[in-house]
């Protein structure tokens, strides 16, 4: 069983004890909501009884409970509408939002696609270039045996010949190393430019996603 609270209130200038569940403050707002309608309906004729000024203030009053529910509806019934209405928007921007997702798939696997050509046309160059160089090295090889036949030949009475010879041999093959290391650190360089061209782009692909997301959760919101 339910406990009530028994509260005095004071109606139209009688007082009257009521038991309700609600809290005692909840009654006296209750009564005093009462005591104004009937204080109203009296002040707009003093010949009426206690009677009729009650009747006519419950009339009042479930006057104003009707017109409170029907805006309570109505306010609900365009509540629902406009779920309905966010709830559709919703499905529209989820669907659109799938459908860039599946673009950003396809536009990142070109990506890797053309990255991967790249890195195969970085490495056939390489090879090129290596096979090149050793070329180029075989041949400088071919040179120095000649120029040392021909040093050999005359090493009687050209030796200060050949040590200016040899100095300048080795001054050679000193800028032929320099430059074979200059194009190794170019490829390295540009290997290395491509990672990081690559990582960059990943990470762009990354932020639009997530710059999407909050769009999305901010509209929702």
């Amino acid at each position: 069983m339910e406990f009530k609270n028994k509260t005095v209130v004071s109606i139209y200038g009688n007082n009257y004890t009521v038991a309700g569940i609600e809290s005692e403050d909840y009654i006296h707002n209750v009564a005093l909501y009462i005591d104004k309608k009937m204080r109203e309906i009296a002040g707009l004729n003093s010949l009426l009884g206690n009677s009729m000024v009650a009747v006519l203030a419950a009339v009042n009053i479930v006057d104003d409970y009707f017109k409170s529910t029907d805006r309570a509806e109505l306010i609900i019934k365009e509540l629902k509408m406009e779920i309905e209405n966010l709830k559709h928007e919703y499905f529209k921007k989820e669907e659109k939002f799938a459908g860039e997702m599946e673009i950003l798939k396809v536009s990142d696997r070109e990506r890797e696609e053309g990255w991967v050509k790249e890195k195969e046309v970085l490495k056939k160059n390489y090879s090129k270039k290596e096979i090149s160089f050793l070329n180029e090295k075989e041949l400088i090889k071919e040179n120095y045996s000649k120029k040392e036949t021909n040093f050999l030949k005359e090493i009687g009475g050209l030796k200060e010949n050949y040590s200016k010879k040899e100095a300048y041999f080795l001054n050679e093959m000193e800028v032929l190393k320099e430059n074979y290391s200059k194009k190794n650190a170019d490829f390295l360089n540009e290997i290395e430019t491509l990672k990081e061209n690559d990582g960059k782009k990943e990470a762009y692909f990354l932020n639009e996603i997530e710059t999407l997301k909050e769009n999305d959760g901010k509209k929702e919101a």
